[in-house]
């Protein structure tokens, strides 16, 4: 439990840097070098940083990295100084090598598996810095490890999709700084987020997520959470390729606004019980209706979280549902959406015009999706001018695409 509650102390990516109360814990142990976390040269006398560097197997001067272990390390670091006057030797150990088992996604190669490999150093660290632990309470600081590990990405084997999916935009801020600022994502911030995100998924080998380690987990309960990982990111793969050529078009279509331009622009505000503008994109597209062919498991999956939602995540500028995702794949379906990624692809790259990009939608959709997004800037106009102008007998002076501007034409 008190690894549990250390092991995230120190997240740089998230806090935008260290905490300014845990530096003294810190600033002889790590110095900052062109943006990079770089390891000091311990004084002698630090018994902790040493054994510390042998279980994480790092060395001083080498940079941290912000994806291999370097949150972990340093939040190691200050609950063994932190707990230093309370805990034991021994139990100060127990607690970094569970949190060095919360470091994600480790391949273990063709040799021992990482708990084993783990095992090992354990045992020759506490040789070499005389710590006196027996080898069966190695082995169960080991198995203890495990389970906090795994328990650490137990999201993966989440039962139904929809949760998984929003434990996954729970974590999104962790490696996208900018993906919700102040509650308006800008277009270009979010495709980011979910491009890296779908090549992340992409990339990830389900063997990598859970550890296994004498009995621990119990070989079916292991086998069980390997294959709801595996089915999990398998709809997750397919959800976030929608949704990458969906916000990639809108991007796409943003292009005269430039980079800074906000997603509620083209798909209006996030809608909040009190407030009395719940103007949408999705209200000028037809009713959402799969009238294709056939659909696999999980392609039937991905279509429902898309049209109907998934669980909703902790971000309040968040929405369940993806509404421009849905719209395209009724109007195409899941078949085109490998030439529709990869034109998107080469698009963010530089490698191809937008105008060959926007050439993978069919002219039909694209017409309605114009459509509707010139509809919903209208309704912006109309509920604006009666806003502003409550009272007033005077026509709006100027063409407004064929508007009528009288009195009795405004919104109430």
């Amino acid at each position: 439990m008190l690894a549990g509650a250390f092991h995230d102390l120190i997240y740089v990516q998230v806090d935008r840097g260290i905490p300014f109360n845990l530096t003294r814990f810190l600033s002889p142990v790590v110095q900052e070098w062109d943006g990079t976390l770089v390891l000091r040269s311990p004084r002698l006398s630090d018994q902790r940083l040493s054994w510390l560097l042998d279980l994480f197997e790092l060395r001083t001067g080498q940079p941290l990295s912000p994806y291999g272990g370097q949150n972990e390390f340093l939040s190691a670091l200050v609950a063994v100084k932190a707990l230093e006057p309370f805990l034991t030797l021994p139990e100060q150990l127990a607690i970094a090598v569970c949190i060095e088992a919360t470091i994600p996604f480790r391949q273990s190669g063709l040799g021992p598996t990482l708990p084993e490999q783990r095992l090992v150093r354990l045992n020759r660290l506490c040789q070499r810095h005389h710590i006196e632990v027996k080898p069966l309470e190695q082995i169960a600081m080991v198995r203890r490890s495990v389970r906090l590990g795994n328990r650490d990405v137990i999201s993966f084997a989440q039962p139904e999709a929809a949760h998984f999916l929003a434990d996954t935009w729970n974590l999104l801020p962790e490696s996208n700084h900018r993906f919700f600022i102040h509650g308006l994502p800008r277009i270009q911030d979010y495709r980011r987020a979910i491009e890296k995100t779908e090549q992340f998924f992409r990339s990830l080998d389900p063997s990598s997520i859970y550890q296994q380690f004498r009995g621990e987990p119990a070989p079916a309960q292991y086998q069980q959470w390997q294959s709801q990982a595996d089915i999990n990111l398998c709809v997750g793969r397919l959800y976030l390729t929608c949704k990458l050529v969906a916000i990639a078009l809108l991007e796409a279509m943003a292009l005269p606004f430039g980079a800074e331009t906000s997603l509620q622009l083209f798909m209006g505000s996030i809608p909040h019980p009190d407030e009395t503008c719940k103007l949408r994109l999705e209200e000028f597209f037809p009713p959402p209706c799969w009238q294709g062919p056939a659909l696999s498991a999980i392609q039937e999956e991905v279509w429902l979280l898309l049209s109907q939602g998934r669980a909703a995540s902790n971000h309040q500028a968040d929405l369940a549902y993806s509404p421009l995702a849905a719209f395209l794949l009724q109007c195409h379906g899941f078949e085109p959406l490998t030439h529709q990624r990869q034109a998107a692809k080469q698009w963010l790259e530089g490698k191809l015009p937008y105008e060959q990009f926007l050439e993978q939608f069919d002219s039909q959709f694209l017409d309605l999706l114009f459509e509707a997004i010139r509809r919903l800037w209208e309704q912006r106009q109309l509920i604006f001018e009666a806003y502003f102008r409550p009272h007033s007998e005077t026509p709006v002076q100027g063409d407004f695409g064929g508007l009528d501007n009288s009195p009795a034409k405004r919104l109430p």
